[in-house]
C-alpha cells in the first residue's frame, strides 16, 4: 500500500516472519529512545503500542512524545484505570481490553436474550 511500517519486538524470532514479507523491523525494548531511533520513530505519523504491560505502555508513550511530539500514538492497555493516565503521557486515543471485552460481553448476552 506504499505505506512504511516497522514492527518494534523485544523478540528476534517473533519479528522474523514479517520482515520476510519485507517490513522493517527493529529487534527491542521500546521504551529505550536508542531502540525508537533506530525504528525512526521520530518521523513517523502514527504509532501503536501493544504491550502487556499498562506501566511499560506509559513510558514507551513517554519516549515516543518526547523524541516526536506530532505522532499520532494510540494505545492498547488492559485496564480501563490506567487510560487516563496514558493520555496524559501523550496517548493520542486509547483502547482498554477491559471496557471492550465487556462490550464484547454484553453485545453476545443481548443477541442471546433477543433469541
Amino acid at each position: 500500500m506504499g505505506i512504511d511500517v516497522c514492527l518494534i519486538d523485544s523478540s528476534p524470532v517473533n519479528l522474523h516472519a514479517y520482515a520476510q514479507q519485507g517490513f522493517r523491523t527493529v529487534s527491542g525494548d521500546a521504551s529505550d529512545p536508542d531502540v525508537l531511533e533506530r525504528a525512526d520513530a521520530a518521523h513517523s505519523r502514527l504509532a501503536v503500542v501493544c504491550v502487556p504491560e499498562d506501566q511499560v505502555a506509559s513510558q514507551i508513550v513517554k519516549t515516543l512524545q518526547r523524541l516526536n511530539p506530532t505522532c499520532n500514538i494510540i494505545v492498547r492497555c488492559r485496564y480501563e484505570a490506567n487510560t487516563p493516565s496514558l493520555k496524559m503521557a501523550g496517548a493520542s486515543a486509547v483502547v482498554s481490553e477491559e471496557v471492550e471485552a465487556s462490550v464484547a460481553l454484553l453485545r453476545l448476552l443481548k443477541s442471546m436474550d433477543s433469541h
